[in-house]
């Protein structure tokens, strides 16, 4: 009896789908974010090299195109705020990132309670640049805008954590099925589409967000993006190769 034929799979070039032209704010403030992220969160000059090399200034600026200096400066921000995070959890266990989850939930559902703590400097690097962050990105939000924010953070987070958990072998391996549902959150894409709404000066209703039409579009959009970066990465994901492995593919790109 013949062995069953290797399972394959085709990841495309997304990229060259793009025939629309592209668009970005005149408003660049990479300097300033990179001096604000390096400073707050003491990083290595490793560190300093890598977020230099991702210019996600000039990203942020190409996803924002139509928003004002300041909030721009604010989403340069939360990207290399995404940037850092990923960082910290990157040699974690799952136990450590749970817990770096937690803290930074709870100082952007509880800033006030933190204040006095953050001005005194009883507080961890994690705690003030989250803090920071939060009293610039949050106060311009509506309730419901807050809410879906946090909420998309916080689902980021946990994903960084059942990778922790992946990585550390305290997780099974994933399905393929698994790993894309595990990549669409872990990218740190969502957090980034709540923001639009914020810098944009929009209110919209939850009944939108939680239309199914409107969450295959997000969908859609955000495994554009993801598995772009994925095809385009230098090194592949460490959770994609065991995919690969356990189920025999092979890959086309």
């Amino acid at each position: 009896m013949s062995s069953p034929a290797p399972l394959s799979f085709t990841i495309p070039d997304l990229v060259s789908y793009c025939e629309f032209p592209l668009r970005i704010n005149a408003d660049l403030c990479e300097a300033a974010s990179l001096e604000w992220i390096t400073s707050a969160c003491k990083f290595s000059e490793k560190q300093k090299r890598t977020a230099s090399r991702m210019k996600l200034g000039t990203l942020a600026a190409m996803v924002y195109p139509d928003c004002e200096l300041p909030d721009l400066r604010v989403c340069t921000d939360f990207m290399h705020y995404l940037f850092y995070t990923d960082d910290l959890t990157d040699a974690m266990t799952m136990d450590e990132a749970i817990r770096v989850k937690e803290t930074i939930i709870d100082v952007l559902r509880h800033q006030y309670h933190y204040i006095e703590q953050v001005e005194a400097g009883k507080t961890s690097t994690l705690v003030n640049v989250t803090h920071d962050l939060g009293t610039r990105m949050l106060p311009k939000s509506s309730l419901y805008l807050k809410a879906r924010l946090i909420q998309s953070l916080a689902t980021y987070l946990e994903a960084v954590c059942q990778h922790c958990a992946l990585r550390s072998r305290r997780a099974s391996v994933p399905t393929i099925e698994e790993y894309i549902l595990l990549r669409r959150e872990e990218g740190g894409v969502r957090p980034c589409f709540a923001l639009v709404e914020s810098v944009n000066s929009l209110d919209l209703p939850d009944e939108i967000f939680t239309h199914p039409v409107f969450h295959d579009l997000e969908n859609a959009a955000n495994d554009m993006i993801v598995w772009s970066n994925v095809r385009s990465s230098s090194a592949w994901d460490t959770s994609l190769l065991i995919v690969y492995i356990r189920f025999s593919c092979q890959v086309a790109t």
